[in-house]
């Protein structure tokens, strides 16, 4: 099948009835399956001659339609993927990402093919801005920095709808059902979820991002001119992403500005709305899916990204270069920061880049991290410092296959692990501040040890403590963080 990368006409697409026949197969296969079989067909149609752009894009279309159902579904499978199924999701990632890089391959063939014709062009600039913009979100699921070439891409086919006077024009979507699109619109979805810092959020939160944005994006503005209200630019003739608007900048013909309009009034709103009832709002398509702390904490997080104001570091950050060794895991923490646990096995080590009173910025070596990304605990003790720290990450970014790079936010310089009692049963967890009695301290606990109301019973220094679980602050499937009122026993 992917031999066909000649003028031959003999090729299967050429004839509708084979075409339909292929389409038809591709329906029937397993997700993962039909994706490589549709980037396989994307390729080859990227490759040979003999095609129109009419009938290339036709056919193009006609695949999309036969296959989109197993982009989803396999874009399901990679969210939900475990750490134990690494090796599978990074299969996933490969798949979903080189099937709309070849998509964007045979639509950029159309396009050039199509220069001469007016009517041809709007759609295929459409399609192609949604194939790149597909990439885009694929990569930030990835936590994977954009290449500059993607910049240049997307601005250069929006800026080329420009020109033709069809940037607003509404153009059918790719997926079948979906509502009409025009290039404006899904150059701007590129823009906004670009600026949304999704390295600060997981996957799954990156997806909630994106459906908060579909919602809230014809509230937004992109415009040639700079006025009230504007947060971001871009040169859209440059290989560089959209960056915060703090002078105008010279004039070119690709400069354009990015105002969030009415989406933060709207979205703030919103989150009042979710506060005061802890319902989701049925309107947005696919919200219904989370917990109304998990969209508030979206929510919150998008609010501060397309303020005027962006969100003040609370503690400056000082340039150093210094080794730090790292674990990671509730299940490692407790051993050493204990000593009972000497072992070298599970330290690495990695680099710090940055410091702060709030925690460290450090590369470290991917091949050897797969499980690094948002929201990982973490014990870390710099070189030269006795003891360890205990900490989350709160911002991944993988630079390249072999080097990334994270933003641990440090939860406590003096962790104490503790056995306590609960109802007779023994349990581990970690106090994070200095108990004091009749006061309050934060624990570090497995989720399923946890519950509202529960009398963990300890002895610390030689003293007897009652920590009277009372509120969940922070929690994952791995890990939990909660405030517990202190009691000593006298």
């Amino acid at each position: 099948m992917l031999g066909f990368f000649s003028n031959k006409s003999e090729h299967p697409l050429a004839s509708a009835k084979e075409a339909k026949s292929i389409c038809g197969e591709l329906t029937r296969m397993e997700a993962a399956k039909g994706l490589d079989e549709a980037a396989g067909w994307f390729a080859s149609l990227a490759g040979v001659d003999g095609f129109t752009p009419k009938l290339r894009l036709e056919r193009l279309q006609e695949l999309v339609a036969a296959s989109l159902a197993h982009t989803r579904r396999q874009s399901r499978e990679y969210l939900t993927g475990t750490a134990g199924q690494r090796l599978q999701q990074q299969q996933q990632w490969q798949r979903n990402f080189e099937y709309w890089q070849h998509l964007a391959e045979a639509l950029e063939r159309c396009r050039d093919e199509a220069t001469a014709s007016r009517d041809q062009l709007p759609p295929i600039l459409t399609h192609l801005l949604t194939a790149l913009g597909l990439q885009l979100r694929w990569l930030r699921l990835r936590h994977s920095q954009v290449p500059a070439e993607l910049w240049t891409q997307l601005g250069q086919t929006y800026l080329q709808a420009v020109q033709l006077d069809a940037a607003d024009r509404s153009i059918a979507s790719l997926g079948a059902g979906e509502s009409n699109t025009t290039p404006t619109q899904e150059y701007l979805k590129a823009l906004v979820f670009q600026a949304s810092s999704l390295d600060n959020l997981k996957p799954i939160e990156i997806v909630l991002a994106e459906r908060l944005i579909g919602h809230f994006l014809p509230r937004f503005a992109l415009s040639a001119t700079a006025f009230p209200g504007c947060v971001y630019w871009i040169d859209a003739n440059k290989p560089a992403p959209p960056a915060r608007l703090t002078q105008i900048p010279a004039a070119t013909p690709g400069i354009r500005y990015l105002s969030p309009g009415d989406a933060l009034a709207d979205m703030q709103q919103l989150r009042e709305k979710i506060l005061a009832t802890r319902q989701l709002p049925r309107e947005i398509a696919g919200v219904e899916e989370f917990s109304a702390e998990a969209v508030l904490r979206v929510i919150n997080h998008l609010l501060q990204c397309w303020s005027a104001k962006p969100p003040l570091r609370k503690n400056a950050r000082h340039r150093i270069a210094s080794g730090v060794y790292v674990i990671h895991g509730i299940n490692s923490l407790p051993g050493y920061l204990s000593g009972t646990n000497t072992s070298l096995e599970g330290i690495e080590t990695w680099v710090i880049e940055d410091v702060s009173q709030g925690g460290i910025g450090a590369k470290l070596p991917i091949k050897r991290n797969d499980w690094a990304q948002v929201g990982a605990l973490v014990g870390f003790q710099p070189e030269g410092v006795t003891g360890w720290h205990v900490g989350i990450i709160r911002r991944f970014t993988r630079q390249s296959e072999v080097d990334g790079s994270a933003g641990i936010e440090t939860l406590s310089k003096l962790p104490r692990p503790l056995s306590v009692m609960d109802s007779g049963l023994k349990t581990d967890l970690i106090v994070l501040d200095a108990l004091q009695d009749d006061s309050s301290v934060r624990i570090l606990i497995a989720p399923s040890y946890w519950e509202n109301g529960t009398v963990f019973v300890t002895l610390l220094d030689g003293r007897p403590w009652r920590l009277h679980a009372d509120e969940k602050l922070e929690e994952t499937g791995d890990w939990l963080i909660g405030r517990c009122i202190t009691e000593e026993i006298r």
